[in-house]
Parts: C-alpha cells; sequence; structure tokens
C-alpha cells in the first residue's frame, strides 16, 4: 500500500502506491500496509491470490498464465525499493520485456486476456496450491475453478476432455454493463478490476453460479446475454439520489435562515 520513491520530496520518500491513479487503465496494485507485526489487513480475494503468488515466486515460471484469468495484459516493475526481489519476473517464459528504461521495466503478458470469458468445463479444487500445480500442465483460463471441500456438487460438472476458450463479441455498454454473444454453452467468468465487489452482477437477471477460483464471479451460459452490476441500480443509485436530495433540502434550510436573520427587525 506504501512505497518508498526516490522521486517524492517529503521526509521518507514513502508515498501511498500512486498507480491506480496514474494509468488510465485498471490497476491491480498493493493494499498491504506491511509493518513489522501487521503484514496485511486486506480482505480482497484478488489481492490475498496475488501475495499468494508472491510467496511462491520461485516455484514457476508461468507468471503471466497465473494472472491472465485477472485480465492483466502488463506487469510494471518500478526500479525503486526492493524491485531487486521481483527479479523472477525476468524469468517467465510467459512474460516478454516491451519497455526497459533506468527507471521502469513493462512486461507484456504473453496469454489471451479478457474482461469476460467462457470456458466450458468445471475444475474442483481444494486450495490455490492445487491451481498453482494444475497451472504446470494445463492453462488456467481454459476452465472454471470451483474452490470446495465439498463433494456434493452439480453432476454437469466435469473435468475430462479438452476445453477451449470460445470467441466471444463482447460491447461494453459501461464500466457496469456489457452486451455478450457467440460461443457455446458454457461458463461465463467475468474478470473484475481489483476494488469492485464481486456480489450484485447478474447475467440476465440471474445471480452467479460460482466463483472462478474464488475471486471472480462467474455464471451458467447459453450463447447470449447482458452482464451488469444490479447493486448500482437497487443500493447505489438510491443511496446517491437520496443524498443529493438531502443535500438540495440543507441547502434550501440554510438559505431560507440566511433571508430571516437578514430581514430588519
Amino acid at each position: 500500500m506504501y512505497l518508498t520513491l526516490d522521486w517524492v520530496t517529503n521526509r521518507e520518500n514513502v508515498v501511498a502506491n500512486p498507480a491506480s491513479r496514474f494509468f488510465q487503465k485498471p490497476v491491480l496494485s498493493g493494499d498491504n500496509i506491511e509493518l513489522p507485526t501487521l503484514y496485511t489487513q486486506s480482505i480482497n480475494p484478488m489481492s490475498q491470490y496475488i501475495e499468494f503468488l508472491l510467496e511462491h515466486r520461485d516455484s514457476f515460471q508461468n507468471f503471466g498464465g497465473l494472472i491472465a484469468p485477472l485480465n492483466v495484459k502488463y506487469v510494471v516493475l518500478a526500479h525503486e525499493a526492493d524491485f531487486a526481489s521481483y527479479e523472477f519476473l525476468h524469468h517467465q517464459e510467459d512474460l516478454e520485456v516491451v519497455v526497459e528504461t533506468e527507471r521502469i521495466t513493462l512486461f507484456r503478458n504473453a496469454h489471451p486476456t479478457a474482461p469476460v470469458y467462457l470456458t466450458s468445463e468445471i475444475a474442483l479444487i481444494s486450495d490455490w496450491e492445487e491451481l498453482l500445480e494444475r497451472s504446470q500442465y494445463e492453462d488456467i483460463t481454459k476452465r472454471l475453478y470451483v474452490l470446495t471441500s465439498s463433494t456434493d456438487f452439480p453432476s454437469s460438472s466435469s473435468e475430462t476432455g479438452s476445453s477451449q476458450i470460445e470467441p466471444l463479441d463482447i460491447r461494453k455498454r459501461s464500466q457496469l454493463s456489457y452486451d455478450v454473444q457467440g460461443g457455446g454453452n458454457g461458463f461465463l467468468v467475468l474478470a473484475l478490476p481489483q476494488r469492485a465487489n464481486p456480489d450484485g452482477w447478474r447475467l440476465n437477471g440471474d445471480e452467479s453460479n460460482f466463483l472462478n477460483m474464488n475471486i471472480s464471479p462467474a455464471f451458467t451460459y447459453a450463447g447470449v446475454g447482458q452482464v451488469n452490476y444490479r447493486q448500482f441500480y437497487l443500493v447505489y443509485l438510491p443511496t446517491l439520489i437520496v443524498s443529493l436530495l438531502t443535500l438540495v433540502v440543507m441547502l434550501v434550510v440554510v438559505t431560507d435562515l440566511r433571508i430571516i436573520f437578514r430581514k430588519p427587525s
């Protein structure tokens, strides 16, 4: 969440991570406080997943494939603070260096990425360690990975045969709404930005059926649909309208009081 940057002019050269406000595209950045006795208080599953990968950085060479389900196309390494500890990025088989300067290194993910993608199979896993192991011999964007310890699961799930990502025609209406068509029947995975709430998303009005990797909402899909964030219309928009009306009423009351107090006796 905080890092040392030599161009920051305060006493300690420490600033809150500026990446999410600096770039125009959605950014996945650290939200762990990193105090000696408190490494993180983050409850964001995407953040926890990245922390898990960094803890296991010496056990894989496919970082691009591991972050592809999150719709991460680029990785920026700032040459600041402890950047030498991220040398493992240079040894990944699916990351390509596209820019390297004195200040930064920019890597491109060789895997296809998309905000919405389709899979045709479910794979049941117990934890992210099992996902990491499976990623060594399969593309983890080609299945929907459900973390569960239960054996009571829909009989339609399958872990046999080949699975391929099917092409989709995606039309983005806004950050909160997509029109999707194409592909066959399967499972539609919505790769949300880091700070987006996975609850409240709907496909054709229906709630998500699963969480992919315990991070991204996924829906049963039949060739066409509209994805939108219903919570915005059911909770946030009404709350915003009430807040604005309250502000207007307060301004009217304050204005009336000022007029009253200004009247001559």
